[in-house]
């Protein structure tokens, strides 16, 4: 992963930083990186850019999933960027504000390695240990019945948790992503999703919940990836209204 600096001072070569048009900051940052994902540094100048700290933080987030390369099975993976960094006013600050972003790119990152990962090296079995291995930041593991078990995050005792059910490599991936975007932040909110590999159609309200449970969307490709869990780590986090599938 590129290490991102948000730095007062800084030496090396700049890039010039597009125009904002329809496309909102996290899109211009992926377009901008991924033209220069063969320089070892980049230096991007926001001093005197217009900018919101909002869009800046934006911005970066798009640096980082610009920068994404499924490349573990080539023979030589390619030489890619190892540092960027942004020459911007109050640095300190924004370093601090940039926390949640980078854990939402890093749970980005880590739903689309399962997912790219093909069938015949990584089968469901080491797809389960993969997202087993979340417990070491304190995600709790329950082995339920049948291929199903269960990842929650504890959040805090006053929160209502909410229910998910995932079922598929995708959706299950996105999942997990998303419990490890919790734990990484030790958000408050309690969050336990029911996680199977396999096609069961059954009715995902009769797996032990009290409360309705929502299921995660099945799709595919990296974009996709993105998407949902923006949505669903939206959607714990700030109450959006709840579709149930």
């Amino acid at each position: 992963m590129v290490m991102i600096i948000f730095a007062a001072e800084a030496k090396g070569k700049s890039v010039r930083l597009p125009e904002a048009g329809d496309e909102c900051w996290c899109d211009i940052g992926k377009n901008l990186v991924k033209k220069h994902l063969h320089q070892k540094n980049l230096l991007i100048v926001l001093n005197n850019k217009p900018m919101k700290t909002d869009e800046i933080l934006q911005f970066a987030l798009g640096l980082e999933l610009g920068t994404y390369m499924f490349d573990k099975y080539q023979p030589e993976p390619e030489e890619m960027l190892e540092q960027i960094v942004l020459l911007c006013n109050n640095p300190q600050n924004l370093k601090e504000l940039y926390k949640p972003y980078a854990a939402l790119a890093n749970v980005v990152r880590y739903a689309r390695d399962i997912v790219n990962e093909p069938a015949e090296k990584y089968d469901d079995q080491e797809v389960f240990c993969e997202i087993k291995r979340l417990t070491y930041l304190g995600l709790e593991y329950n082995l339920l019945r049948n291929g199903f078990w269960e990842m929650s995050w504890k959040g805090e005792k006053t929160e209502k948790p909410l229910f998910y059910y995932a079922e598929g490599r995708f959706a299950c991936a996105v999942g997990a992503a998303v419990l490890k975007a919790l734990a990484l932040q030790k958000q408050r909110r309690q969050v336990k999703i029911f996680m199977t590999l396999a096609k069961k159609n059954l009715d995902v309200n009769d797996l032990l919940a009290e409360e309705p449970i929502y299921k995660i969307e099945e799709k595919g490709g990296e974009e996709d990836i993105e998407r949902c869990v923006f949505r669903l780590y939206n959607e714990i986090l700030y109450g959006a209204e709840h579709e149930k599938r």
